[in-house]
């Protein structure tokens, strides 16, 4: 039993690691408002460095500006699940953007499970 537990998160792992590496490259390439549009609940909260707590909508707004990341490194990640319907993904990343130094912060990534996909409920960013 404990084997498929340990598999199970494993996988739910992957998953939602995948999730976010897609989403970092979302926003990198300008496309960030139609990668998360369908992977953001209605509730959606992101919890940014500058005292920004953005809804849904602000969000969504904000992934396509001028200046984006030139590269990113997603680090050290863990997978807290939640029950059976969400689970936590915590990770440590570096990104890049032109003329800057580099930004590293931990994030947490909460989801939870609406059908077949897991959606993003809130994402919460501590530069580090």
């Amino acid at each position: 039993m404990r084997d498929t537990w340990e598999k199970t998160v494993a996988d739910l792992r992957e998953e939602l690691l995948g999730i976010e590496r897609d989403g970092w490259q979302a926003i990198a390439t300008r496309k960030g408002a139609k990668f998360y549009s369908s992977r953001l609940t209605e509730e959606a909260l992101m919890v940014l460095p500058g005292d920004m707590v953005l809804d849904r909508r602000s969000a969504l707004d904000s992934f396509d500006g001028p200046v984006t990341w030139e590269w990113f490194r997603i680090e050290d990640d863990r997978i807290v699940p939640l029950g059976n319907e969400a689970a936590a993904l915590i990770y440590r990343v570096t990104a890049k953007r032109p003329d800057e130094d580099p930004y590293s912060a931990l994030i947490t990534s909460t989801y939870v499970r609406q059908g077949d996909s897991w959606l993003m409920a809130v994402h919460q960013q501590t530069p580090c």
